[in-house]
């Protein structure tokens, strides 16, 4: 895989300046820095006198701090800066780890419980990358930049708290010049490893949705294992694409290869799954016990399964041919819902969707219960937001639907034509609403979504685009103009916009790319499509919050919840209450 996302990172600019440097041998001085040159640093004295001292004469953090210095194009970092990113970065390691915190990642000091606040150095990926930035308070904090061998800048994305700003990252190709995502960086043979390794991740993804089926399927058959993968889905089903085929390096894709006749009660290293070709020269691999590999040598996997014939993966056909529908698959998981938390897997468009529902401890199975849609920002994945908002589960006795975009690059599809890879979001989220509804486990009238950032643009999308929700309420995010305007096949929809009176999105901003409306036109344009009142009813929650409600007599509103002096992140107590109220404006409203 290439280098994480996460740690894509900018080099911090300095300029000339006085400031007492230290040899190894604890000499000082006063001196103004004027090049690096083969390791050969000159520095100024307050006299005006230039002399030089070689690099390794010098303390660590001089030589950090002459890292950050850019050169005088800002484009590249000399060779011998990148070595001693190289060894500064080795050192880093030693000192500082990794931990997750409530699903999040969160940097400490080695050995300690207290945070890490500083420089950050890295070196890692395929091809290899040289990464500098900055932790705060153990989360990426500001602009990193990666670096590739040769010391040409090849991207840069920007952090606040530990989250991806939402268009920010910026890529450069090995001229130097700029493009437009991550797979330009890379040279010929370099961007087709990295497409081989995404097929073998999205291939291994698939392979485990197919183990948990089988092992779902066993436990409503006495611990029976199907006699096809059909069995799975439905006979009056259309095919599901993406569930019971694999991706193939034609392009085309062909059914997995099921072993059957066993029971879970059978030897659990039995191979009871794998790929219809190698990858790399490896197989993929199911057991019965439901673990799965990618690492399978040929001679290895025909000693396993030496009753069956092993394709060569030129085209050979599987005797079992998929049929049905992931729909009705899903429909089935949902029936079946535990109360607390549940991890689900939904193929659609050829992805693996991740879901994380939680639902109250009430969850009665002849019930219908209100449905609340989340979708996180740029970058996130699903937990943040089941965090954030199943604790409502129980307290709203609703089910939360924290939904997770097509990894890597984790962004919702909020307007085509925007990011460098593009997914039907919107049909997945209303296939996952179709099964809802088909599990008669919640109430068609009570369907909501929220969403953070990159999330909340999304909903506007669905506020423009589908008929599902009783009501939306996008949380500090732009709403985009053309792309979010209602039109004459849109219907009247309930809106609670939350925003920080300091978000950047608050005024609207306006680039090549796109242009977001502030949050007054927003307002503007949803209310007066939903024929709501032209000045609004302003409330004042706590001081901080500022509550602005356009109505229409029939009970249509739009609403803009303010705080105040708050950015793109509200203050966990001003989020909270935030969060209380937007859900007292969904719930209120539902669907005829």
């Amino acid at each position: 895989m290439i280098i994480p996302f996460l740690a894509f990172c900018l080099v911090a600019t300095c300029n000339a300046e006085l400031r007492t440097w230290t040899a190894v041998n604890g000499n000082e001085i006063e001196a103004e820095f004027v090049s690096n040159e083969k390791g050969i640093v000159k520095l100024k004295l307050k006299s005006g006198k230039v002399f030089e001292v070689p690099a390794n004469k010098l303390s660590k953090e001089d030589n950090e701090f002459i890292i950050k210095i850019p050169s005088a194009d800002s484009e590249e970092v000399k060779p011998v800066e990148i070595d001693a990113i190289a060894s500064i970065a080795k050192e880093w390691k030693e000192r500082v780890e990794s931990r997750r915190n409530d699903g999040d990642r969160y940097y400490y000091e080695k050995g300690t419980d207290t945070l890490y606040s500083g420089k950050c150095y890295k070196v890692e990926g395929r091809p290899e990358g040289y990464i500098e930035g900055t932790i705060k308070d153990g989360r990426f904090e500001g602009i990193f930049t990666i670096y590739r061998p040769s010391g040409s800048r090849m991207g840069a994305i920007r952090f606040k708290a530990g989250e991806q700003i939402e268009g920010s990252e910026k890529w450069w190709n090995d001229k130097g010049e700029p493009v437009e995502d991550r797979m330009q960086t890379l040279g010929k043979e370099e961007a087709k490893e990295i497409k081989n390794q995404v097929r073998v991740v999205k291939s291994m993804n698939s392979v485990k949705v197919v183990a948990y089926a089988l092992h779902t399927y066993a436990k409503d058959f006495d611990g029976r294992f199907p006699a096809s993968l059909e069995d799975l889905v439905p006979d009056y089903m259309d095919e599901p694409k993406g569930f019971l085929s694999m991706e193939c390096a034609d392009g085309s894709r062909k059914p997995w290869h099921y072993v059957a006749g066993f029971t879970t009660e059978s030897d659990a290293g039995k191979v009871i799954l794998y790929s219809p070709e190698p990858i790399e020269g490896k197989w993929l691999v199911g057991f019965v016990d439901g673990s799965v590999t990618s690492t399978m040598e040929e001679d290895k996997l025909r000693a396993l399964v030496k009753d069956v014939k092993l394709p060569s993966g030129k085209g050979d056909s599987s005797s079992t041919g998929p049929r049905g529908n992931s729909t009705n698959a899903l429909v089935a998981q949902l029936v079946s819902l535990s109360p607390g938390g549940n991890e689900l897997k939904v193929e659609h468009d050829g992805q693996s969707r991740r879901l994380m529902i939680t639902a109250p401890k009430t969850l009665d199975s002849q019930g219908q219960y209100p449905v609340l849609f989340c979708f996180h920002g740029a970058g996130g994945k699903a937990d943040g937001q089941s965090r954030r908002w199943s604790p409502h589960a129980d307290r709203r006795g609703l089910i939360v639907i924290s939904a997770e975009a097509v990894q890597p690059l984790a962004k919702w599809n909020f307007r085509d034509g925007f990011h460098a890879e593009e997914h039907d979001d919107v049909g997945f989220v209303l296939k996952v609403t179709e099964a809802l509804i088909a599990s008669n486990v919640v109430d068609p009238g009570a369907v909501y979504a929220t969403g953070h950032s990159s999330g909340g643009l999304f909903c506007y999308r669905l506020a423009k685009q589908t008929d599902v929700f009783a009501a939306l309420s996008p949380m500090s995010c732009g709403m985009v103009e053309g792309a979010h305007d209602p039109d004459a096949k849109t219907n009247p929809v309930p809106i609670l916009q939350v925003i920080g009176d300091q978000d950047k999105s608050y005024k609207g901003s306006s680039n090549p790319k796109v242009t977001m409306y502030s949050a007054a036109r927003r307002m503007e344009v949803w209310r007066k499509f939903n024929q709501c009142a032209a000045r609004p009813e302003i409330t004042d929650q706590g001081g901080e919050i500022e509550v602005h409600t356009f109505a229409s007599p029939s009970g249509m509103e739009v609403v803009l919840c303010k705080a105040k002096g708050q950015g793109h992140f509200l203050r966990s107590d001003l989020r909270d209450k935030a969060d209380s109220l937007a859900l007292d404006f969904l719930l209120k409203h539902r669907k005829s």
